[in-house]
């Protein structure tokens, strides 16, 4: 099989890997700002971070996904409540009658 009809075949289902990879990071870039910019959760994430590394045989492994899995959790929250938010604004300004 020729290479350029390879790489044919797998662009569709390259593209859809990288939608969903870059759909990912985005959640994890856009978590980590919002959760550094809010002092509680930052602190609590440390905190928790720290606090596993006393168990035994995977404490370092458990406190270095702790602020990833965090950060991504931040990221799906958000991305959840910002349009059911921006829509009840939408709603408030279209009710008002100008």
């Amino acid at each position: 099989m020729p290479a350029g009809l390879a790489i044919l075949l797998t662009a569709t289902y390259l593209m859809k890997l990288l939608s969903i990879v870059a759909t990912a990071a985005m959640f994890l870039v856009d978590g980590g700002v919002i959760a550094h910019n809010i002092p509680p959760i930052h602190h609590a994430v440390e905190s928790l971070s720290t606090a596993s590394l006393v168990i035994p045989a995977a404490g370092n492994i458990v406190s270095s996904t702790v602020p990833v899995l965090s950060n991504m959790d931040t990221g799906v929250l958000v991305g959840a409540c910002l349009p059911v938010l921006l829509n009840e604004v939408k709603k408030f300004y279209s009710s008002i009658k100008l």
